[in-house]
């Protein structure tokens, strides 16, 4: 069986996205799509990896193609970089660890404190083997920095007493619709009815 991922905690991180972004890079972050994933989607060629613990459990990924990963990276340290070394996955460390602190507070004012881990950073695919708990949800967003995806798999941990059986909720269909209302609702944003890239 799989576990929820409530619309609450996804929301939790639309608007630390684009604060972060817009802060850290001088470029708007536009969200162009919310989808459910399945757990054989391949992340992009880097990725942040932030593990999430206490009254949420399960892991957030920040993934970026390479060509977007090198340009975030060298617009936050304000010089041209073109491999993937310390600095450009510190950069990108730090890109995920700012979202994810934010993300952290606004769900803690919900109601769930949570413990986050510093990120780890993999390129092609090294050390993409984490596995999440039961349903992943995507956040695609883009800007003319490069695209950036945030794939949450966060569930209630067992220390709550609260449901984690997918079947609680109404279909899956029917859930990611109700998600997408709901983000348009928090920062005015009409989602695509599919994927877009």
């Amino acid at each position: 069986m799989g576990e929820i991922v409530k619309e609450e905690y996804i929301n939790a991180f639309l608007a630390p996205a684009k604060l972060v972004w817009e802060s850290e890079l001088s470029q708007p972050l536009t969200l162009t799509g919310a989808w459910v994933a399945s757990q054989s989607d391949v992340p992009e060629d880097v990725t942040a990896v932030v593990g999430v613990s206490g009254q949420l459990k399960g892991s957030v990924r920040y993934e970026f193609g390479k060509g977007s990963g090198l340009a975030v990276a060298s617009s936050m340290m304000a010089e041209r970089l073109l491999v993937h070394d310390e600095v450009s996955i510190s950069a990108l460390g730090e890109i995920a660890n700012m979202i994810t602190g934010n993300a952290a507070a606004n769900l803690e004012k919900q109601g769930f404190t949570c413990d986050i881990t510093p990120p780890s950073i993999s390129i092609d695919g090294t050390g993409n083997e984490t596995k999440f708990p039961g349903v992943q949800i995507i956040a695609a967003f883009d800007s003319d920095v490069g695209k950036l995806n945030i794939r949450i798999g966060l569930a209630e941990s067992s220390m709550n007493g609260g449901p984690t059986e997918a079947d609680d909720l109404p279909s899956m269909a029917s859930a990611l619709a109700k998600y997408q209302t709901r983000v348009t609702s928090v920062i005015g944003l009409s989602l695509p009815s599919k994927r877009r890239w």
